[in-house]
């Protein structure tokens, strides 16, 4: 999916970004919005940026084109948003090339609970500024905020688990990429690439959009080990630690790069590169698609002994691995401070939730009473 907005909209946001005098349409009234976030971390201005467009191609689309479409929004009409989210329709080619995405924004299927309570909660939050974003004479730009009571979907307390992989899916995964080719120098890099993604995910715990930023200099030695540096979702930074098994899969990675074992502090070569350039970071977007091409790859390739388990890797994305990893840590006796610290987890009750849903290791359990 491409979630970068089209040249026109995004000159427009670029032009007025943070202008809230020269309000007069939803384009800059939505740049107007996401600049109160100037200070927050590019990922969450992402997530906040996707949100507010895939909410106006569909008022687009259920009202027709319009320069300030958002000022006639109704409680209705958000209320059948989140039908919609349920069970999205297909965009129009004309609404797609308007707002920059060369492929359906929702991939043909609906969004999980979670994805729509956090779709309402910043709509809400644009809504609200926006009613104290003026266009002229003490005149609001839009006059209600029609989510101010749309209920947010409840979050289930076992969704993370769901989204965990078993020790056993995940080495079914491991597998899979062991079968990528290694003919060419291009195969090469591709599956020691690969591999290493699947590591950093598994192991660090990180976000898609927070591993595309990091370096190879963010590596430093400590008197404990290994650790990296990392500033995640609301700029959040955070010292984590690099396990021996991290770094033994950041050296294979090197090798096949061609470079010394372990980087130094003024490395600026991306963590993980693009194939045609090392020192330009792979995208947020591809590091989703080569998740996408494993688990894909991997459902197809266990579909007839284990069907349940690949129906489960053929909706798996990167975050799946930050959940794995998690569980899995969890499960081996890590301590929920430490897990807690390393997943960098706001409140600690995030953290006792994979304990709460781990259904899969209380079904080990039982099975060894006698």
């Amino acid at each position: 999916m491409n979630d970068e907005l089209s040249s026109t909209t995004k000159s427009a946001l670029s032009n007025h970004f943070g202008d809230s005098t020269l309000v007069s349409n939803d384009t800059i009234a939505i740049a107007t919005w996401l600049n109160s976030y100037r200070n927050r971390s590019k990922e969450t201005i992402r997530s906040f940026s996707k949100e507010a467009i895939r909410f106006l191609m569909w008022v687009e689309l259920r009202k027709g084109q319009g320069d300030s479409l958002l000022r006639g929004v109704t409680a209705e009409d958000a209320n059948e948003y989140l039908d919609f989210l349920i069970a999205p329709q297909i965009f129009p080619t004309w609404i797609l090339q308007k707002y920059g995405y060369s492929r359906q924004p929702f991939h043909g299927k609906g969004l999980c609970r979670e994805s729509i309570r956090q779709a309402v909660i910043i709509l809400n939050r644009m809504f609200s500024v926006l009613q104290n974003i003026q266009i002229g004479q003490h005149i609001p730009y839009v006059q209600l905020n029609p989510f101010v009571l749309v209920k947010a979907m409840p979050i289930s307390q076992d969704f993370d688990t769901k989204k965990a992989l078993t020790k056993e899916e995940w080495s079914m995964v491991q597998d899979t990429i062991e079968l990528l080719p290694r003919n060419t120098k291009r195969e090469q890099f591709h599956y020691y690439r690969t591999r290493w993604i699947f590591q950093l995910l598994y192991r660090l715990w990180v976000r898609r959009a927070t591993l595309s930023s990091l370096k190879m200099g963010d590596f430093f030695p400590s008197s404990d080990g290994w650790m990296i540096q990392v500033t995640s979702k609301g700029n959040k930074t955070a010292s984590l630690i690099a396990s021996t098994k991290l770094m033994s899969a950041l050296m294979e990675y090197r090798f096949a790069l061609e470079l010394p074992e372990l980087p130094t502090p003024n490395d600026s070569r991306p963590l993980v590169s693009t194939l045609y350039n090392p020192y330009m970071p792979l995208s947020p977007e591809s590091l989703y698609a080569v998740c996408r091409v494993i688990y894909r790859a991997t459902a197809e390739r266990v579909a007839e002994t284990h069907p349940y388990t690949a129906e489960k890797l053929r909706k798996a994305g990167p975050h799946t691995m930050r959940h794995t990893g998690i569980s899995h840590a969890i499960y081996s006796g890590v301590s929920l401070t430490h897990v807690n610290k390393q997943a960098m987890h706001a409140n600690i009750q995030t953290t006792v939730r994979y304990v709460q849903a781990q259904k899969d290791i209380m079904m080990d359990e039982f099975e060894k009473c006698d």
